[in-house]
């Protein structure tokens, strides 16, 4: 978690939208997750495994338009759908 958000520190500017998304193979509660939402703002998260699949963000999750779970679908993973409003606030 400390080197994903080194990168996200050091690579994005000011005003910049990053939208982290992937199978962390960790759980909400889990020290990974947690030490990404000190930084970044957990919009939304698979089911299965116990959601270990997430999508942060650099923004208030009151942007998020729709999010949805679509399933497994011959993965072992949930594939995620979500869409943000992104422009002035």
């Amino acid at each position: 978690a400390y080197n994903i958000l080194e990168v996200i520190q050091n690579k994005s500017k000011a005003g910049d939208a990053v939208v982290l998304v992937g199978d962390f193979n960790a759980g909400a509660d889990s020290l990974t997750v947690s030490q990404l939402t000190s930084s970044l703002t957990r919009c939304y998260s698979g089911w299965k495994f116990h959601g270990i699949d997430h999508v942060l963000t650099n923004f208030h999750a009151r942007r998020v338009v729709h999010s949805a779970n679509l399933g497994g679908h011959g993965s072992d993973h949930d594939a995620l759908s979500i869409t943000f409003k992104l422009g002035p606030k």
